[in-house]
């Protein structure tokens, strides 16, 4: 015979069973996630053009609205345009140089801005499109940016002539970085080799530059 399931009986049965239904709960709630996050709309690569900033203290809203400004004016083809803020890698953190290279191993990522010495290191080892071409057709327009910390050297081989192309736009003067709690100096934008989207993203490069190319606030160091 079954023993009658009393009040007192279920609140000791919850007393030291609760954390079997909190369990479930939260297996429940990843489950759900997981299979949301793996089956929901991500537009392709054509179609989409992603920001990833390496400045922990961005301030991403405001970030997302300019861009959500770019993308109505100048890119209203794309479906989707969007910013990642990601932590700043500044050797204390290595998690931080691990999400790095992670993205940009998996092709995550179309414009990144980076410090100086990251993208150095990035662009190097070939991450990074070279920006000569699309600066000789007129597709990226600089503006009056010094562009000689964007430039890298380097030989294709050992015994190979060095060879120097843009790989960068570096953000110095571009102090518009300001609005969105960015330091810009000692900062360089570039573009991933493997955006997969690279007339638009170009595009967009360059409407970052003269936007965002404004004197220092205060006109003060």
């Amino acid at each position: 015979m079954k023993t009658p399931l009393t009040r007192e009986r279920f609140r000791h049965h919850l007393h030291y069973g609760w954390w079997k239904y909190a369990l479930m709960a939260i297996c429940v709630l990843v489950a759900v996630n997981l299979l949301f996050t793996t089956t929901r709309y991500r537009a392709p690569d054509a179609l989409r053009v992603d920001v990833f900033v390496c400045a922990s203290g961005a301030d991403q809203q405001a970030l997302q609205d300019y861009l959500d400004t770019a993308h109505e004016i100048l890119l209203p083809d794309m479906e989707e345009v969007n910013c990642v803020v990601m932590l700043t890698n500044d050797g204390s953190d290595p998690y931080s140089a691990m999400q790095l290279s992670t993205y940009l191993m998996a092709g995550e990522g179309d414009i990144y801005l980076l410090s100086e010495s990251d993208f150095h290191g990035y662009a190097a080892q070939g991450a990074m499109l070279n920006l000569d071409p699309y600066l000789a057709s007129g597709d990226l327009d600089t503006a009056d940016v010094d562009l000689r910390k964007g430039t890298i050297s380097y030989r294709e081989e050992e015994d190979a002539p060095l060879l120097s192309h843009l790989f960068g736009i570096p953000t110095d003067d571009l102090f518009g970085f300001w609005n969105f709690n960015i330091d810009n100096r000692g900062m360089v934008l570039c573009v991933s080799v493997a955006n997969g989207n690279d007339d638009n993203v170009v595009k967009l490069l360059s409407y970052m530059v003269h936007t965002l190319l404004m004197p220092m606030p205060g006109g003060s160091e």
